[in-house]
């Protein structure tokens, strides 16, 4: 008996993604209620659906940087909800995303770190626990990470100078 022809995209990255896209909607739970198109079961279907697009992210993104995204993440896989991103903009449609809105612009944390330059962590912060406006927090300048804070040496009380990542250092040096 001769065994079946092989599949010509097998083992190819645009096959990869269609199998782990099918392998999510029918494996895990947080999928398994969304619809998934049933012409996309068979292969030949989704190729013709998605692949000149594929093609074009690819050349523009690189293939390791094109990955299948649903637009609106509260509905399925089909081609009016499904499109090529890349990782990044792919982070940046998650529904767990902490979204801020300022000047009519509404963009995830992460975009606004890269707007504005400030990191991520320190724009949470300024936000959440120190309660500031949206507008002082993305426009508030922060202090250059090198920046020195005085302090005074517990054994000889002179005056030193000591960057943040030091902050509990206690001497002035390591002679004294």
């Amino acid at each position: 008996m001769s065994r079946p022809k092989e599949h010509p995209f097998l083992g190819t990255p645009f096959y990869q993604k269609w199998q782990s896209m099918k392998s999510r909607h029918r494996h895990h739970q947080r999928y398994k209620d969304f619809f998934f198109e049933p012409r996309w079961n068979h292969f030949i279907d989704f190729f013709n659906d998605m692949h000149e697009s594929y093609v074009k992210h690819c050349k523009e993104f690189g293939e390791r940087n094109t990955t299948i995204e649903r637009i609106d993440n509260t509905r399925g896989y089909f081609i009016g909800n499904c499109r090529w991103a890349t990782y990044k903009e792919q982070e940046n449609n998650r529904s767990n995303n902490f979204l801020i809105k300022f000047n009519n612009q509404k963009l995830t944390l992460a975009q606004w770190s890269e707007k504005t330059g400030i990191r991520q962590d320190t724009l949470k912060m300024r936000i959440i626990k120190l309660k500031w406006t949206i507008e002082k927090a993305l426009n508030a300048p922060t202090r250059p990470m090198n920046y020195k804070i005085k302090k005074v040496c517990i054994r000889c009380h002179k005056i030193f100078n000591v960057v943040p990542c030091h902050i509990g250092q206690k001497f002035c040096s390591k002679n004294c």
